[in-house]
């Protein structure tokens, strides 16, 4: 048997080994031309048995398979097959952008080229010389972009685009600082032709005019559109924000009033209970106040009379004295059990009736409005009070109403030390407050609070206020019908 095609370490070439008789016709078949070997120490076999494995190139590059010539390709041919292969690789070159024919055609096209980049893009190309600081050339949609022709600018110093006043909200200003460095930046104001500044985005690209003469090639880009929703996105976070505050301070003034409504059933409850018991106990030390009066009446004259009977007079005093202090808190706090009765009246009148001895009102001639003025009354009550001990007897108050669309605003304002501001959450708490012992409940403003909150208005400290304290009441001009408060302390204990 035949030995097998020889093995090397070579990479394999383009040919197959094939088993081919070395004598007869078949001796010569396959471009490789190859004679019969001389095996070592031997003489050539011929005959139709010797056989040898000999290298046949393959069909694909062999025409003798197919009955074609068996003969070596001519120069021609050859030389045929490289300018072949060299436009091939001229192709591939031409896709990877290099090689002398891709040159080639970028030459052809250069025309075409620079019109469709620098003419129909929207972008406006300027030349500018950074030694000179002009603009030595305009390419692009200049009119549209910049409001002003391409001849207006050429030769123009770079000073020319920069605005005179930049915006309120921070943009880069167009400059020949701005060009001498490269890069991109995405909103520039720049100068148009009216003094107004446009915003664009500028990308720079450094190149050299001359030998020694830097030069800068300059982009501008219209972001108008990009602007208009960067500031409409910019508006709508801040119309978030805001409604998010106010749903905050919404929240606020609910959990206020929850508590509000909830101290107000407890004290509504404290009063009802107390009310009954005081009412009774004042009766009794009256009583005994009478009966000490009649044994003192009929005491023999010039006898002595016994130092517990003084001392008696004296306790039921005490205890009087005591008892009125619970019936007027008791009092106050059944205010909180009041319902608001609205009709129609004149608050300019009832103001000056009401105030006009303690305060400067400040009111029109006639304010008509349809609320419950008894509720008004009973939350100015307070405040004017608490001014009046706050500013001393020299101290001036003013009360100033003002009307804001469908609101009243009734401000009242005093010259005291004012409100400190670790105190504004506190003083609205019943039974707080900054006075001696003794001298004040602490029920003021907290009832205050309650009774405008009857008639759909609010009570708050003004903080911004200086040289004292302003508080500020504000209600509707014209009240609306409630449904039935349900939250007293009746309603509540009887279920």
């Amino acid at each position: 048997m035949a030995p097998g095609p020889p093995r090397t370490g070579r990479r394999r070439s383009s040919r197959t080994w094939s088993l081919q008789p070395m004598t007869g016709p078949g001796a010569w078949a396959g471009p490789g031309f190859h004679r019969p070997r001389r095996p070592k120490g031997g003489s050539t076999r011929c005959g139709p048995s010797a056989w040898a494995w000999i290298p046949v190139f393959r069909a694909k590059r062999s025409r003798c398979c197919s009955g074609a010539s068996n003969r070596r390709p001519s120069t021609r041919a050859r030389a045929e097959t490289r300018q072949t292969d060299l436009g091939r690789s001229s192709a591939r070159g031409q896709r990877k952008g290099a090689g002398p024919v891709g040159e080639a055609i970028w030459e052809t096209h250069r025309k075409a080229i620079e019109t469709a980049v620098l003419d129909d893009a929207p972008e406006v190309t300027l030349l500018v010389d950074l030694e000179a600081g002009c603009i030595e050339g305009v390419r692009g949609p200049c009119d549209r972009l910049l409001g002003r022709p391409a001849r207006d600018l050429e030769g123009k110093r770079v000073d020319t685009l920069q605005p005179r006043d930049l915006p309120a909200r921070r943009l880069m200003a167009f400059g020949l600082g701005l060009l001498r460095s490269t890069g991109y930046y995405g909103e520039v104001a720049v100068a148009g032709p009216e003094g107004e500044y446009r915003v664009v985005a500028v990308r720079t690209v450094p190149l050299e005019l001359a030998p020694g003469r830097p030069g800068a090639l300059v982009r501008l880009l219209d972001v108008a559109e990009q602007v208009r929703l960067s500031e409409a996105l910019r508006e709508a976070h801040t119309a978030l924000q805001a409604s998010y505050r106010r749903l905050a301070e919404q929240s606020q003034r609910l959990d206020q009033a929850r508590r509000a409504a909830s101290l107000s059933t407890f004290a509504a409850g404290l009063a009802h209970e107390l009310n009954n018991p005081a009412a009774f106990a004042t009766s009794c030390a009256r009583t005994l106040r009478e009966y000490l009066e009649d044994i003192a009446k009929a005491w023999p004259e010039g006898s002595p009379r016994p130092v517990e009977l003084q001392e008696g007079d004296e306790i039921v005093q005490d205890i009087l004295d005591g008892l009125g202090r619970v019936t007027h808190i008791v009092s106050r706090l059944r205010e909180l059990e009041l319902r608001p009765n609205p009709h129609e009246f004149d608050l300019a009148a009832m103001l000056r009736g009401r105030f006009g001895d303690e305060a400067q009102v400040e009111v029109a001639p006639r304010l008509d409005v349809h609320t419950d003025p008894g509720a008004i009354e009973r939350a100015l009550a307070p405040l004017v009070e608490n001014a009046r001990w706050a500013g001393g007897e020299k101290g001036t108050i003013r009360m100033v109403v003002t009307r804001d669309g469908d609101r009243i605003r009734i401000a009242v304002e005093d010259e005291g030390p004012g409100v400190p501001s670790a105190l504004v959450d506190r003083v609205f708490d019943p039974f707080f407050t900054t006075r001696p012992p003794g001298e004040a409940v602490g029920l003021g403003l907290f009832l205050a609070r309650r009774a405008i909150g009857l008639v759909g208005g609010e009570i708050s400290v003004d903080e911004s206020y200086e040289g004292g304290a302003r508080f500020v009441v504000s209600f509707p001009l014209v009240m609306r019908v409630a449904t039935p408060d349900d939250s007293s302390y009746e309603a509540w204990r009887t279920g």
